[in-house]
């Protein structure tokens, strides 16, 4: 498990993203894999910039 605890604006969701489609193309199946965050807001943002990243690479 890893934990980002920093300030707003310093790639805190960018870098879990980028976790997130690592681990999926390595294999680790998606039931496996958490985020969590302190907001519903959070969340939808979250669960959409990963949304994005498999469909960007899903696109090539």
């Amino acid at each position: 498990m890893r934990v980002r605890i920093a300030s707003a604006g310093t790639g805190k969701t960018t870098s879990l993203v980028l976790r997130y489609l690592e681990l999926i193309d390595s294999g680790v199946p998606l039931g496996r894999v958490a985020g969590v965050t302190f907001t519903r807001a959070a969340a939808g943002e979250l669960r959409q910039r990963v949304a994005d990243g498999i469909a960007e690479v899903l696109a090539r």
